[in-house]
């Protein structure tokens, strides 16, 4: 499937046997090949419910605690992939989401930086912390 998304183009397609996501600015080489194939009809029509160009098999899911000075932003719209809200106060949301990959999420919740926290999966609140570590290091 090729599928246009802010403006950049991204090709899915089995690769060893894998769903992937291509960047179609990224690809250096491509050969043509004059083979056919019949599409999986699973594929199809996961590609075709799907949302965004990332699709993958191996979602993972994340919460995120997102403060009440950008509540409305999430409320308003799907800032994050596969968003739902779980949970709403007087003073922040929980906010659910599953995505194929860390580069998938992490800039969104870098960009609201310092408004929003990572609750779960450990691995990714490790990985944003040490990121802003990282940061940080370099000022």
């Amino acid at each position: 499937k090729l599928i246009c998304h802010n403006t950049s183009w991204y090709l899915n397609a089995i690769e060893e046997g894998k769903l992937k996501s291509f960047s179609l600015n990224r690809i250096e080489w491509l050969y043509v090949s004059k083979k056919t194939f019949l599409p999986d009809n699973n594929i199809v029509n996961m590609l075709m419910e799907s949302k965004d160009p990332w699709t993958s098999h191996n979602y993972f899911h994340a919460r995120v605690l997102v403060s009440k000075s950008i509540a409305d932003y999430f409320k308003r719209r799907d800032v994050l992939p596969n968003q739902c809200i779980v949970d709403e106060s007087s003073d922040s949301l929980t906010i659910s989401c599953s995505a194929m990959s860390e580069k998938q999420i992490l800039p969104l919740i870098q960009y609201w930086i310092p408004n929003i926290k990572v609750l779960e999966p450990e691995w990714l609140k490790i990985k944003f912390e040490q990121n802003l570590r990282d940061y940080i290091s370099q000022l």
